[in-house]
């Protein structure tokens, strides 16, 4: 039974990697939401912080702050020691401060296990 879950782990990564590499392509060709849809498939396949990153720099090309601002706040939370974590904090402040002369403001909850209410 371990064998089919090592194989099953293994077959979601390798799937996730083709999901990543469709969604570079679709991010390197300006199709931004195509690239979204697909890093948000290999993550859930299988989660990265770079994933993550990814996913909010697809997010800041089509403007949408508060989704940037979530995910890199995910990529922070992955990734506490990343070499580009203060450039990162810089691009989280700075949504943050677009998001409040907009009235919004962001919480981010975190749940053990995920989906937890």
């Amino acid at each position: 039974m371990a064998e089919g879950v090592g194989c099953d782990r293994e077959g979601k990564q390798a799937e996730g990697k083709v999901r990543y590499e469709r969604g570079a392509e679709a991010y390197a060709t300006g199709r931004y939401k195509d690239a979204i849809d697909l890093f948000l498939q290999a993550d859930a396949l299988a989660p990265s912080a770079a994933l993550s990153f990814n996913i909010a720099r697809a997010y800041e090309k089509i403007s949408d702050d508060a989704s940037s601002l979530q995910w890199y706040r995910d990529f922070r939370r992955r990734a506490p020691d990343a070499k580009n974590g203060p450039e990162v904090d810089e691009r989280i402040a700075a949504l943050e401060k677009v998001l409040a002369t907009k009235g919004v403001q962001q919480l981010t909850v975190l749940s053990s296990p995920l989906g937890a209410t």
